[in-house]
């Protein structure tokens, strides 16, 4: 246990020093851009198209769920995420 309690102690204090300027700024949204979004993008298209598919099984209101409401909620959440981090690096980059 104390093992883990010096483990823990290094992690705090690496965290309580770490400096976020705007350059570690930027590549954190950079990285999140080129790598992060793919393949939050790939999951939401693959999830998009299982529940697309599985909606012809349903009816009623868990058909209109699974065919509409869920798809274009995840795309639309992924699509402006992105848009939302290239506008900061835009912006930010400008000033």
């Amino acid at each position: 246990m104390s093992n883990l309690n010096g483990v823990l102690d290094a992690l705090e204090q690496d965290i309580s020093t770490v400096n976020l300027d705007e350059t570690a700024k930027q590549e954190l949204t950079k990285k999140l851009v080129e790598t992060v979004m793919p393949i939050v993008c790939a999951w939401v298209d693959k999830v998009s198209e299982g529940l697309i598919e599985a909606s012809s099984e349903e009816s009623g209101w868990c058909k209109f769920r699974d065919k509409i409401v869920l798809p274009y909620t995840l795309k639309s959440l992924a699509y402006f995420g992105r848009q939302v981090l290239l506008s900061t690096m835009e912006h930010t980059i400008e000033a």
